[in-house]
């Protein structure tokens, strides 16, 4: 998946990892699994870990040395030794590695270690370096042997961001300790850690045999000591290098010793421990506020008289006003770095040109509004209202490249090499967060962004709605999946200022860490809390932002290239073996307030209340309802459309009764003249009498008269319907706060969807009694304008706001506004998800982690990152978990002791997200809607152009996104899949058509039927072949290799046309494919074999039989026996380079037939699975017939099996 995003499965290779190994602890279960060998039960039981420590000390000359030795025999170093020690050598000569051993380079560039053994001889370091016992030390406590490691243990700190390392050393005399303390006791020094199996399963060969292969040489051999300059991002890429090359059976830490601690036992040898922590910790302790260079007394009176201009707080002469007050942006203009700089780009905003640049925004520039002539009104006014400290804005990547520049301390290595000690990921496609389509800046004075608007919401035509215009674009979408580029959001000045200067402690300081999540915990609110944003440091130090709330529907439009990593914890099975877990555990976290929240998530409709959002747990309890709270509810808030009679009330006489009893009879006032009850009814005010009606008798029993109800039901149900018909939605008084279309119609201005109630004035009063005098008391429901009853009270009117007025502008002037733009958001967003999974069942991501934490415990493996996504075996959990919940890695650690390595993963859980609801974006708006890439002129390397047999161009002659035919990119392999071309046609011309599409359609070999062939590309790259629309197939279109096989394909006999009485065809027989007529000879094409083959089913023993049609025809264009035998060869060389792809209709012991051929109507479920092995276009669409089971065909393909 593109994107941080939270959720992207194990790297592919460690995910392979995990196959061969539960498949090798599966061996010997059944004859399809691997046999338990000598070599098997050899790997099983004799494994073993090591671990490495090097130190980055380099020393500068040879003092320590000598102070060291004069504790020890004398001359024990000579000035020789000493020489030979100093610069990195002595860390060469004292690598905590099986003890301790030293590094040697050979005349060819390679390294070894010396072979350590043997009895110390001499009282010289030079004479017993290389000694087991004795080597490190002088006489004064006999032979000791030589220092190690005894243990270490690796944790994530910070919710995985960090990395911390305990390493526990054992010494036996002081000189040990004195190496140990000069190399490995440096607090700050950066140290090489690294950990492994000594062997590991590299893959399974053609007899189901394991290959297993031996560690080798790592980082501290190959790199550690190399001459020159190697930088710290170079460093952790060899990292992550030899967890590929060693497939997860190796990991390193690269980091520094931030602690330390030793004890002299009582036996006068030495433990030690040694702790270590990831590059990227520094964040931590990176100060935020760095002083700025000084400024003179000149130059910060000039900044301050500017910045009291522009915040109108201060005379022409720039003294303050009565009752003003500097802000802290003017306070702290020459305090530190970053403001400094935000001080001076305010001040020289518009000097520096910044309103043009689309790095910074001037927020006025945001109004705008025009009448029907096109005029813009208003403009000023509401320009006017926007507060000095809310004016100036610069884009969120733009603030992170100045604290780059101006904050981060760069490493310096040798006399030029030069880099950050840590860095941002600053791509604008690397960084994408949550986005509710309709969601605006809810608090412009913390920052602001391009929204968009869809027509659903019903108001995009009629009220002033912002497009902010000048911004860079900040909403994507793809298929109905809206996400935004954190990256393209706007911060206002004045709140990095606020944030930088409310934040510092006593010390005046305020790490850097919590400066940034500080900014974006604004984002957040600022967005509704639709994302979660967090700091978080990949690589060990690269600095990134997690939303840890999920896009809905991301997975689905953006698949992972990688399948899910399934860990199976519990028993065995056929295609994933037994498994290497040692230990797991499952438990919940649940507060009190998430106990509220999972309580409401089980009633059968939720709640839309206190926009509490529990849409993510009703997955989790589908099917089971809470008995004694079936149900959360509170009034009427907006919905896309209104709502029909029947929905109004099912029940029509309970309602009307529940309207009569509680309404009608506690607010109708009688009227003498003529006699009759007053009632008004959603606006519609009439009077109500009948001919028992009488002043003289009491109220109860003029209101329950029969006749009186009847009279009132017909009157409610003719309202309700005119309210049905005209859309009319009347507010109350609670809804006007809290209805997010009413929040944006005050905030900007314009028309409403709603009606509201208002008085009428005299003047209309008087003209509706006199129409009705007209009309001789006639009254119907009013006009196109007053909506009413009799129209003499109040009155129905469009909610209407003038621009003028317009409350979102005064932004944090307003706090109250502000307050309520959140609130009505959050309910809206909240009823919407409710909406969605009611009508749809489809569930958003808004709820975020769930505490239901899983725990495993396995044989060490590397190459698991935080948050990184794992399946686990659904026989080990209860069955709806894996269906509703994804687990997310938020915790790896680490331990080796005794020899054995092992590694703990704990997960996090949260909500599957479904394809949300289509929307229609508003005509009027911008939005970067994601479709096929711009065509262009492939400029990569020379030899990609052309087909590896033939060399013939793949260039698109109508461009492509790339230039050619295919995707030049490296992808995993799973299936084959077997295609045939519909034409007889030479590879040349199908390959000359497929250069006039600029879609990428393309196969990998095209086979004729005269058993010429050509590979157009290599098996690794991959083109658009399947064409299917599920869900899964653009995943597949990457995973699969395809072959095309020139053949017509299906055909139908014309009946009475060169038939011989024995049943064979003439040359003259015809066939007919849709509008075309084909001869027997014309399918023969000068190949002397027959052109016509009737298709074939395998039964349940292997055996092939002939049947009467496949989907729906009984005759095709066979393959040839020269097509076939190229096909064989093709099959062959696949298998080499790809041998873990099943190859035939029956393997492991299943009979596959039906997945390659599924009748008519039928797909593949196991292809679309993700299932390794071999299928045909036909597994993956019900519209194709390609390739069709040919006799000779499959008993080619069982060859494989």
């Amino acid at each position: 998946m593109a994107g941080n995003i939270i959720g992207e499965p194990i790297k592919e290779i460690i995910g392979e990892q995990v196959d061969l190994r539960q498949k090798i602890h599966g061996a010997g279960y059944n004859e399809s699994s691997i046999q338990r060998s000598p070599a098997v039960l050899n790997f099983l039981n004799n494994k073993n870990a090591w671990i490495k420590l090097a130190s980055g000390v380099s020393l500068d000359d040879g003092e320590r040395l000598k102070a060291l030795s004069k504790a020890e025999t004398s001359n024990y170093f000579t000035e020789n030794d000493i020489a030979a020690l100093t610069g990195k050598n002595l860390a060469k000569n004292y690598i905590l590695f099986n003890t301790i051993q030293s590094l040697t380079q050979g005349d060819d560039a390679t390294t070894t270690y010396e072979t350590r053994s043997g009895i110390r001889t001499t009282n010289s370091w030079g004479g017993s370096n290389d000694k087991m016992y004795g080597g490190m030390g002088g006489n004064s406590r006999g032979l000791q042997p030589v220092p190690g490691i005894t243990g270490i243990s690796v944790e994530s700190i910070n919710r995985g961001s960090i990395r911390k390392a305990t390493v526990t050393l054992k010494a036996y005399n002081k000189f040990q300790f004195g190496i140990i303390e000069i190399l490995y006791l440096k607090l700050g020094y950066l140290m090489m850690l690294e950990w492994g199996w000594d062997k590991y399963i590299d893959s399974i060969d053609n007899n189901n045999n394991p290959v297993i292969k031996n560690v080798e040489s790592t980082i501290i051999e190959n790199q550690w000591f190399k001459d020159g300059s190697v930088s710290q991002l170079e460093m952790l890429r060899n990292i992550n290098g030899f967890v590929d090359l060693y497939k997860g059976n190796y990991q390193g830490f690269f980091g520094k010793v931030n602690n330390f601690s030793w004890t002299l036992n009582a036996d006068n040898t030495y433990d030690i421990t040694v702790n270590l922590i990831t590059l990227g910790s520094v964040i931590e302790s990176i100060n935020a506020i760095v002083p700025s260079s000084p400024l003179t007394t000149k130059q910060i009176k000039e900044r301050t008289v500017a910045l009291r201009k522009v915040y109108k707080i201060a005379d022409e002469e720039g003294e303050l006003l009565d009752d003003e007050e500097d802000n802290k942006v003017i306070t702290n203009l020459g305090s530190d770095r970053i403001s400094s700089f935000i001080a001076q780009q305010i001040a020289t905003f518009f000097d520096q040109n910044l309103e043009t640049n689309q790095n910074y925004y001037h927020f006025p520039n945001a109004v705008g509004k025009t009448n029907s002539s096109g005029e813009n009104i208003d403009v000023e006014t509401n320009q006017d209202k926007i507060p000095p400290s809310s004016r100036y804005y610069i884009r969120f990547k733009e603030l992170l490249k100045n604290i780059e520049e101006n904050v981060i301390f760069k490493v310096v290595n040798g006399d030029s090499f030069k880099e950050s000690s840590i860095t941002f990921e600053k791509s604008e496609e690397f960084t994408r967060i949550n986005y509710e389509p309709n969601l605006i800046p809810l608090n412009p004075s913390i920052c602001i962004f391009k929204p968009v608007y869809t027509e659903e919401l019903g108001i995009t035509e009629t009220i002033g709605l912002p497009s902010f215009s000048g911004l860079k674009d900040f909403v994507v979408e793809k298929d109905n999946v809206y996400y935004g580029k954190l990256m393209n959001i706007y911060f206002n000045l004045d709140y990095v200022s606020t944030v930088l200067n409310t934040n510092k402690n006593s010390k005046n300081e305020l790490n850097l860490y919590d400066f940034i999540q500080k900014l974006l915990d604004g984002v957040n609110r600022c967005m509704g809390d639709v994302p979660d944003l967090s700091v978080s440091i990949k690589n060990d130090r690269e600095i990134y932002f997690l939303d840890e709330n999920p896009i809905t529907g991301y997975e689905v439009v953006y698949p992972p290239e990688t399948k899910e990593v399934e860990f199976n914890i519990i028993g065995y099975t056929p295609t994933k073996g037994s498994t290497f877990v040692t230990d797991f555990n499952f438990q919940t976290k649940i507060t009190p307030k998430l106990m509220t929240q999972i309580s409401i998530g089980t009633t059968a409709a939720g709640s839309e209340q206190n926009s509490l959002n529990a849409v993510g747990y009703k997955k989790w309890n589908v099917g089971l309802t809470n008995r004694f709270e079936e149900k959360y509810e509170n009034g009427t808030i907006f919905k896309y459309s209104v709502p029909s009679p029947d929905e109004v009330a099912t029940d029509k006489e309970k309602y009307y009764n529940d309207i009569y009893e509680n309404n009608f009879k506690v607010n109708a006032q009688y009227r003498v003249r003529p006699p009759a009850y007053s009632w008004n009814y959603k606006g519609f005010k009439k009077n109500y009498g009948t001919e028992n009606t009488s002043f003289w008798r009491s109220r109860e029993k003029n209101l329950n008269d029969s006749e009186m109800r009847a009279s009132v039901y017909d009157e409610i149900e003719k309202i309700d319907n005119i309210i049905a018909d005209r859309g009319i939605e009347v507010l109350n008084d609670g809804e006007k706060l809290n209805n997010y279309p009413t929040y944006l119609l005050d905030g900007f201005g314009g028309t409403g969807t709603k009606f509201v109630e208002v008085k009428v004035s005299p003047t209309e009063r008087q003209n509706k009694i006199n129409e009705n005098r007209r009309a001789e008391g006639s009254v119907i429901f009013g006009s196109s304008n007053v909506v009413q009853g009799e129209g003499l009270v109040t009155k129905l009117v469009p909610q209407k706001v003038s621009t003028a007025d317009a409350l979102y502008w005064y932004g944090s002037e307003n706090p109250s506004f502000l307050e309520r733009g959140y609130n009505s958001f959050k309910r809206y967003k909240s009823f919407l998800d409710q909406y969605q999974y009611e009508d749809q069942n489809i569930v958003s991501g808004a709820t975020g982690f769930i505490p239901v934490t899983l725990g495993l415990t396995f044989d060490g493996l590397g190459g698991i990152k935080i948050y990184n996504q794992i399946k686990v075996n659904q026989n080990a959990l209860p069955a709806s978990y894996p269906k509703a919940l994804q687990f997310i890695v938020d915790g790896v650690n680490h331990t080796i002791e005794g020899n054995l390595w092992k590694t703990n993963i704990t997960t996090i859980s949260r909500p599957k997200t479904t394809l949300p609801v289509r929307r229609k974006i508003s005509k009027t708006q911008a939005v970067e809607v994601k479709s096929l890439p711009t065509t262009t002129t492939f400029t990569g390397p020379e030899e990609q152009k052309f087909s590896l047999r033939k060399n013939l161009p793949l260039t698109a002659s109508n461009g492509s996104s790339n230039g050619l035919i295919y995707y030049p990119e490296e992808t995993p392999k799973i299936q084959v899949v077997l295609h045939h071309t519909a034409v007889n046609a030479p590879i040349e011309n199908i390959v000359k058509n497929w250069t006039k599409l600029s879609d990428h359609v393309s196969t990998h070999f095209i086979i004729n039927r005269d058993g010429d062939y050509d590979q157009l590309f290599p098996l690794k790259y991959w083109g658009n072949h399947i064409g299917a629309k599920r869900k899964g197939s653009s995943y597949l279109q990457k995973s699969t290799i395809s072959i095309e096989l020139e053949a017509v394909g299906f055909l139908k006999y014309i009946n009475n046309t060169g038939r011989y009485p024995q049943q064979a065809f003439s040359d003259t027989a015809q066939f007919k494919q849709d509008g075309k007529i084909f001869t027997y000879k014309d399918l023969q094409q000068e190949i002397n074999e027959v052109p016509i083959a009737r298709p074939v089913e395998m039964n349940s023993d292997g055996s092939l039989s002939q049947t009467p049609t496949y989907r729906d025809y009984m005759y095709y264009q066979s393959y040839t026996t020269p097509q076939l035998n190229a096909l064989r060869e093709v099959l062959q060389q696949i298998r080499k380079e790809y041998p873990n792809i099943p190859i035939g209709s029956n393997y492991d012991g299943i009979n596959k037939f039906s997945e390659q051929f599924p009748s008519s109507g039928v797909e593949s479920e196991t292809a679309f699975a993700n299932n390794r092995g071999t299928y045909t276009h036909n597994s993956y669409r019900t519209d194709k017939r390609d390739v069709f089971p040919q006799k000779e065909l499959i008993e080619l393909l069982q060859e494989f099996s």
